[in-house]
């Protein structure tokens, strides 16, 4: 059940910004943002520095507990270290089988490769 909706749109949105861009899967506990980011830090799809990526798009799954709260608390550790004006879409929704689960897929883009 879809909380806030994603579209294609929004990931070309995301896609078409200049620079690298990577992605992140990570999951947690609701009650602790901080280790679903340190998941999803873990093991990136691509080896890039994250800090100042200019776009992102960070869609947020749990169970039927999920709060508003939770999302927001998610959404908000995940897009401290980007470009202060990052273009930020958010999806939420939830899933039965994610019971005390939070899972997070996030889309960075616009990431400038380290010299």
């Amino acid at each position: 059940m879809g909380l806030i909706n994603l579209d294609l749109m929004d990931l070309r949105a995301i896609v078409d910004k200049d620079g690298e861009a990577t992605m992140l899967v990570g999951t947690g506990r609701p009650d602790d943002p901080e280790s679903i980011l340190q998941s999803a830090m873990m093991a990136p799809l691509s080896a890039l520095d994250v800090g100042g990526a200019s776009a992102c798009l960070i869609q947020v799954e749990g169970g039927l507990g999920m709060t508003i709260g939770q999302v927001d608390a998610v959404a908000n550790i995940f897009t401290e270290a980007l470009d202060a004006d990052a273009q930020v879409i958010l999806g939420a929704r939830v899933s039965e089988d994610l019971e005390d689960t939070i899972r997070v897929v996030t889309l960075l883009a616009g990431i400038q490769p380290s010299d």
